[in-house]
């Protein structure tokens, strides 16, 4: 794997989680 492909995969992998917490944190929200 070159270090390109892994920097994308890394920055790919931080959006998704990022995006699951705020999803997870409205869910929240909504709750109370």
């Amino acid at each position: 794997m070159k270090a390109r492909d892994v920097a994308v995969h890394a920055r790919f992998q931080i959006a998704f989680d990022w995006q699951h917490i705020s999803e997870s944190r409205i869910r929240v929200v909504r709750e109370d």
